[in-house]
């Protein structure tokens, strides 16, 4: 039965919509990419790629980490009492920021000339929150085509208004006010589907904050899991551009743009509709088993062709599109394809740790991966590594630890599903 509901089919419509949204979403990166390179310089690009790993890291933890909870939450009614929720509680993290950076100039710990930069902080991370949870809770409804447009929306606004204002008055204030604009209009188009669902099932205040005890291990196990992934995502450009500088940063975040971003969201496409599948089928150890072995050969199809061409000839790429002095990132982005390959196969499939309630495994694991982040980091600075000696290095210590989740993950899957058989069976005693 399960077949013909067509849980495993990774070939699927759903998927589909998701993955042809990204590639669109892919070229439109790429063919912005040349020419932000012309317009911005590294530096430009190196601030504006610390201001969106600090904003990732702060709308994380404005959601309380409530917006995985969204999707594998039973009820639809529940879910929906979440998102209003998780909404306010942004809201309200986004205006403390806002006092907070006020209430830094005084003190010193802010000057007059950042301040312009900190002002777009709290609206950026209010924006990104709310992305998250309505993503979510889309993703929940199986509105998968108003995923994909939402994310075309975002990117194609976000690229003509950074190339549009570059003309103009090229700056990071430019570009942040780019991103955050796109964002804006994803969102607007994302809301609609939240808000015809709330009106019809009367949403209620009291609901909210019940649906947020209900589902309290979140916060605890996966709102400090997030937090430790977001902060190994953010504090790696902050380490490079302390130890080598920002316009190393700004040469390595096109490199990460050009490939981190497009296979993110290749990524996420996949791990959106696999998490769905994978909460319809968890009490199956074959449908589930079957299920993640769909998702990492689709994954592995996916990026094989353009992961092992970026291997072999990635500088000369980046010298072509981007121009002769842009080869360097083009290196940079050669000896990042350990990580970044192992790291897409593994960030779809690692929502099994929330599907089987292992909050607390999915915390340790990505602590782990934190550890070694710091330490091959630490050594580096220690040691006044070269930034391609630590940039090797970095990539396959990471690589050696994502390897060890596509060994868990399959584990977490055959002992969860035991586990909530034997919590049935106890129960029908």
């Amino acid at each position: 039965m399960l077949n013909r509901l067509g849980w495993f089919s990774f070939s699927s419509r759903a998927v589909g919509k998701l993955t042809g949204g990204a590639a669109i979403v892919q070229l439109v990166t790429i063919g912005a990419a040349p020419v932000l390179t012309r317009l911005y310089s590294p530096s430009e690009l190196g601030v504006f790629a610390l201001f969106l790993a600090l904003v990732g890291t702060l709308a994380f933890l404005g959601t309380g980490g409530y917006g995985n909870a969204v999707v594998s939450t039973h009820s639809n009614r529940n879910s929906l009492e979440l998102v209003g929720f998780t909404v306010r509680i942004s809201a309200l993290f986004s205006v403390f920021l806002l006092v907070a950076i006020f209430a830094a100039v005084p003190i010193g710990w802010l000057s007059q000339d950042h301040l312009s930069l900190g002002l777009w902080l709290p609206l950026a991370t209010f924006f990104a929150g709310f992305n998250i949870v309505v993503v979510s809770y889309a993703n929940r409804t199986q509105k998968y085509g108003l995923i994909s447009s939402s994310r075309m929306l975002q990117t194609t606004a976000a690229s003509l208004t950074h190339i549009i204002l570059g003309f103009l008055f090229p700056s990071p204030q430019a570009l942040i006010g780019g991103s955050v604009g796109g964002t804006l209009f994803a969102n607007v188009w994302l809301t609609r589907n939240w808000v015809r669902d709330a009106k019809l099932s009367g949403v209620s205040l009291f609901g909210t904050f019940s649906a947020a005890r209900m589902n309290a291990k979140f916060p605890v196990f996966t709102l400090p899991a997030g937090i430790v992934s977001q902060v190994r995502l953010a504090g790696l450009p902050i380490a490079i551009a302390a130890i080598f500088g920002p316009a190393t940063l700004g040469l390595w975040s096109i490199a990460q743009r050009v490939l981190g971003l497009p296979l993110g969201l290749l990524g996420d496409a996949v791990g959106a509709v696999y998490y769905r599948r994978a909460v319809l089928v968890s009490d199956s150890k074959v449908a589930s088993m079957k299920l993640y072995r769909k998702a990492m050969v689709g994954l592995v199809l996916l990026s094989l062709i353009p992961f092992l061409g970026l291997m072999l000839w990635a500088p000369e790429i980046f010298q072509f599109v981007f121009g002769t002095e842009w080869k360097t990132a083009g290196l940079y982005a050669q000896l990042m394809i350990p990580w970044l390959w192992l790291r897409f196969l593994v960030n779809p499939v690692s929502r099994v740790v929330l599907v089987y309630e292992r909050n607390r495994l999915g915390l340790g694991l990505q602590g782990m991966l934190t550890v070694l982040a710091a330490g091959v980091t630490l050594v580096a600075w220690t040691l006044n590594w070269d930034f391609l000696d630590f940039l090797f290095m970095f990539s396959w210590v990471m690589a050696v630890g994502y390897a060890f989740l596509l060994i868990v993950y399959p584990l977490v899957i055959r002992r969860g599903v035991i586990h909530r058989f034997s919590e049935q069976d106890s129960i029908g005693k």
